[in-house]
């Protein structure tokens, strides 16, 4: 066995023998990063003190401190490479005559590890053409506290929203503004008193918990009037009632025409059927605006697609290697666009961020991994990339045992995003907030928050777009909240990013939650306890039963102790599969150890099975 120094022969090093190799899955990234540690336990470091290595290892630290690069090999007589590595001079030491030392990746790869924390500025070469919706920014009405509880009993389905005007000396709209005091009479919102036809947009919220004695389909909707006689019913809304109680959030969203001496009721507008008793008992999220019809321009926004920005931070920290993700490229995360709040109001302003705080943000929602691969390094979803890792089958076990793994046995999950509220009435039905479920591990605390820092609330990010349409908020003289928040903005293969009611319906907190389904299938089932924002539909208060997916690992780990040489060690595969006496296992490899013992060389490989 040769022991060579920048491919220089040299006497072998004191405690080679009890040198110990480790490379660890990655718990941040899933991945590899560090694959070649090499250290002695007990005293930590090899000593060398062939002059020649002395010389080479201490020249190379005063000259190149710990950026210093020299490496390690141990050849057999056969010429065969067993093992290769790099000094770590952050173990340097020295006295006459003698350096120790432990072993390290090379250079690249442990500067990649640092870099990947540091925040770069990227500038903004990309754009996309964003489509919204008008924002009322003050509600003409909220809920009149005074006729919350509405019933109907043995009567015809005649209901309208109990809202008050916020402000009687605000005069929105030509015509009559009211208040509704008493639903059940059908009391309008407004009357047209002028010559003229007038449009009317109406926009807003309305949040009740609502039963009835029968089954039937109800909607949320508005009348026309005139007088007494109905012109028109519109439904907007339309739901299945019975008596059971169905907490509703409907987002209004409507272009009325009101002719001369018509009038406008909201409300309850359709049923299947005649009802004998009915109640609705409205939340404080309801609001609603009566305003004339404002075009609201599409304009360009700047910022990077995802894995353009990904590449572009890769290459700040380490332009060695090359980046590659399948899955922002063309996948499903290709219409993943990243901007910041100046952008958004049509300022062009860098991103700020680094790749490790990107990437967690971007794993809260896809649950993403990442890896080196020799010079490239990849993300993709952490299903992808395990599932395509090779398999090494074990044909020996000295020792085997097994505890069981907690990792994603969740007490308490929540997922979402942590920023997501704003200022106008629709973000009281805003979807992208977040969600906090209860789970079967009842025993064990141990919460899980899988809440994104990117910014995905599809009423925030409208409200920052329109900032540029008002000179208070417009311009680059001036700053605004959320200019340096980084948000994202789902867009289809053209670039456009539309608000259908609001942006980025595919990545909402239950989108993110199946996401991430195949680590948590050992949580069984997932009940919804509390939630900011608005649900996307009822069904997401039913428990979500995750055993129904395949898992990606077992609710075990295994420590495998096995006869192994260094050549065996260092071709390692992403999946282990042993026979422990009982049965054959396979598991994802999280952590490997390699030394001398008074078996021969052995690795200790730590498996999730």
């Amino acid at each position: 066995m040769k022991i060579l120094l920048n491919s220089v022969p040299v006497e072998a090093p004191v405690g080679l023998d009890g040198l110990t190799l480790k490379k660890s899955r990655h718990p941040r990234y899933w991945g590899w990063l560090y694959r070649k540690l090499g250290f002695v336990p007990g005293m930590g470091n090899v000593t060398f003190s062939d002059p020649y290595a002395v010389r080479t290892l201490r020249d190379a630290f005063d000259r190149d401190k710990l950026g210093a690069e020299t490496s390690f090999q141990i050849v057999d007589d056969k010429g065969q490479l067993l093992y290769d590595a790099y000094v770590d001079y952050a173990t340097f030491g020295f006295k006459p005559g003698e350096v120790t030392c432990s072993f390290r990746d090379e250079k690249s790869v442990t500067e990649l590890e640092t870099s990947l924390a540091t925040v770069f500025s990227i500038e903004p070469t990309q754009s996309i053409s964003m489509a919204g919706q008008p924002l009322s920014s003050d509600a003409t009405y909220t809920l009149n506290s005074v006729a919350v509880v509405s019933r109907v009993s043995s009567g015809s389905f005649l209901h309208a929203l109990p809202i008050r005007r916020v402000d009687e000396k605000n005069q929105a709209v030509p015509g009559e503004l009211y208040s509704v005091t008493q639903p059940l009479a059908l009391q309008p919102v407004y009357r047209n008193t002028t010559d003229k036809k007038v449009v009317l947009k109406l926009s807003g919220v309305v949040g009740v918990s609502v039963s009835c004695s029968l089954s039937m389909s109800a909607s949320l909707g508005y009348r026309i009037m005139n007088g007494t006689a109905v012109v028109s019913t519109t439904p907007l809304a339309t739901y299945a009632l019975s008596g059971t109680v169905l907490d509703v959030t409907a987002l209004i969203d409507a272009v009325v025409s009101v002719l001369p001496g018509q009038s406008l009721v909201l409300g309850w507008v359709e049923a299947g059927s005649s009802v004998i008793t009915m109640a609705a008992t409205y939340n404080s999220a309801t609001a609603i605006a009566l305003t004339q019809p404002i075009a609201v321009p599409t304009t360009d926004c700047y910022g990077l697609y995802a894995n353009d920005l990904l590449k572009s931070l890769q290459l700040r920290c380490q332009p060695a290697f090359a980046f590659s993700s399948y899955f922002f490229r063309i996948g499903i995360g290709r219409g993943a666009f990243i901007t910041n709040g100046a952008n958004l109001r049509g300022v062009k302003k860098p991103l700020q961020t680094s790749f490790s705080d990107l990437f967690d943000s971007l794993n809260s929602i896809y649950n993403l991994a990442l890896t080196l691969d020799d010079t490239t390094l990849r993300v993709e979803t952490k299903e992808v990339l395990t599932k395509a890792g090779g398999t090494t089958v074990l044909t020996s076990i000295l020792k085997v045992g097994y505890t069981v793994n907690t990792t994603f046995m969740a007490s308490e999950v929540i997922a979402g995003y942590a920023t997501w509220k704003g200022d106008s009435l629709t973000s009281a039905a805003e979807t992208n907030g977040s969600r906090s479920y209860r789970t079967e591990i009842t025993t064990y605390r141990n919460p899980l928050d899988l809440r994104s820092n990117l910014i995905a609330a599809g009423s925030l990010i409208e409200e920052t777009r329109q900032k540029q349409f008002d000179p208070e908020t417009s311009g680059s003289d001036k700053s605004e909240p959320y200019d340096e928040d980084l948000f994202i903005v789902t867009v289809d293969l053209y670039g456009r990013a539309r608000a259908t009611p609001f942006y980025n319906d595919g990545i909402s907190p239950a989108h993110c939650l199946l996401n991430w389904s195949p680590l948590l299938t050992h949580c069984n089932r997932l009940v919804l306890e509390t939630h900011e924002g608005s649900l996307i539909s009822t069904g997401e208060r039913e428990p979500l039963v995750l055993d129904e997916y395949p898992p990606l690992i077992g609710n075990l780990t295994a420590v495998v102790e096995t006869p192994m040489s260094l050549v065996d060690y260092a071709a390692l595969q992403d999946w282990i599969q042993f026979n422990d006496g009982e049965q054959t296992r396979s598991g994802l490899l999280m952590d490997a150890q390699w030394s001398n013992s008074d078996n021969g060389t052995v690795a200790t490989l730590t498996i999730a099975c």
